[in-house]
Order: C-alpha cells, then structure tokens, then sequence
C-alpha cells in the first residue's frame, strides 16, 4: 500500500515515527470505511425517462427442484393471456404473488382503470430486467456511506396520453416472516412519492405502495385509491386460486 501526505515546502523530512503516525491514520480511515460499507459511488434522487420497451423482455423463471428445495412446490404457473393488462401472457409466481396480481387485477375491474387510461400495465420486473432497480444510499464527507438496492417484484403503469399524465407504482408481496429483515425495503418504497424525476412535463409520477401483505392486512388497495385520487369502494377479500 502506498500512502502520499501533503506537507509544506520547507517542511524538513519526515522521521520514521511521524510515517508510521500517517499509515496509521490513513488505515483507521480505511477501517472506518469498511465497516460502513463504503463504496466509490455517488446516488441520486433523479430519475431518468427510458422507454420501457427497451428494458422489459420475456422471461424465465430458475426454480431448485432438488429433494430438499420447497421453493419448486410453491411456485406455478398462471395463464394470463386474457388478462389485457398484464404485460406477459403467463405469471410464474408463489401464492402471495398470485394474490396480489389477483387482487390488482379486482383493483383493475372495479375502478374501469382501462376506461380511465390509455396504458395500463402491471409489470413482473424479473432478474432478467435491467434498469428498474432502486437503491437506498446516506451520502457521507467522502463518498457513500451505505449503499444497496433492490427490484420490487411489481410495477404498475398507467398513463393518460391525453394530459400526458403518467404514473408508474412500485409493489412487493411480502412473507410476514421477512418483515424485519426487509423493513429498509418498505421505508424505500414510500418514500418514492418524493423523488423528482426528469422528464418532458411534470405530470410523470412515481409512487411506493407498503408491502402487500396475505389478506391485503396493510390496505394496500385503500392506499392505492387514495394516492390515484380514487373513492375507496372497500372488498371483502377472497383468495382466487384459480391457476
């Protein structure tokens, strides 16, 4: 490792203690970055317009079958080719994610949201998508102190090409039994409603929904009315599974 000081022009040559006073400074300091999980990268608040043709592609699903895996058990496969605003003609997805595209798609239904807007998308942002993902970062005096970011499972997208209004809504199912683990994710995703992003007018919104929970316990659609500026009709829930 090689470490330069700055000193003074007529400063007279460093003894060996006073170098060994520097690298030792200089390593406290790499210390300190280390364990705050510092990384050479700057984050924004800005988002940038890219067409989503480019990044949503089809995609497939890796799933362990090995005699130990209860992953492959849970996850299936659902016809959606009927369903217009479901961007892929089948949903590769466990239960609580059906249950939320479920619930979406009642969501759909009852408010005629194909009626309202031109485009209405709900999006599976897979590993196999590139560029919709987002980051949770603290900047610091040097750079990043804590970085790190996530693909929320949903995103859905309405757009009203007559008053170029546009909203693109970020979602994830969540187990109860991740809850604590991923609480960062969820304070990520509300605060969304707040980030500026550049595009040709004002009217292109992004917004975070809480996780969506079994049973809908956090009133993920009650939230979703009121942040599209829609009368909350209110449901009994029901569980669809239909495959």
């Amino acid at each position: 490792m090689k470490v330069v000081a700055l000193v003074s022009d007529d400063s007279i040559e460093l003894s060996m203690e006073e170098r060994c006073q520097i690298v030792q400074k200089a390593l406290t300091k790499i210390k300190e970055k280390i364990k705050q999980n510092y990384q050479n990268k700057r984050g924004t608040k800005e988002f940038y317009p890219v067409p989503i043709s480019s990044i949503v592609h089809d995609y497939s699903k890796r799933v362990y079958t090995g005699e130990r895996s209860q992953v492959s058990e849970s996850i299936f496969s659902v016809d959606m080719s009927k369903k217009s605003w479901f961007v892929y003609d089948r949903a590769i997805v466990d239960h609580l994610e059906h249950e939320f595209i479920s619930m979406i798609g009642r969501f759909v239904d009852d408010n005629e949201l194909t009626k309202k807007y031109d485009d209405v998308y709900l999006i599976r942002n897979e590993e196999t998508i590139d560029g919709l993902k987002i980051f949770e970062f603290q900047p610091g005096e040097d750079g990043v102190r804590h970085y790190q970011g996530f693909m929320p499972d949903f995103i859905l997208y309405l757009a009203d090409r007559d008053q170029q209004l546009a909203y693109q809504i970020f979602a994830e199912p969540k187990g109860d039994q991740l809850l604590n683990k991923d609480g960062w994710k969820q304070t990520l995703l509300e605060s969304l409603d707040n980030i500026e992003v550049i595009a040709e007018n004002e009217k292109i919104k992004l917004l975070g929904l809480k996780f969506y929970l079994r049973g809908d316990q956090n009133h993920i659609e009650e939230e979703l009315s009121n942040k599209l500026g829609i009368d909350y009709r209110g449901f009994k829930f029901s569980m669809d599974k239909q495959k």
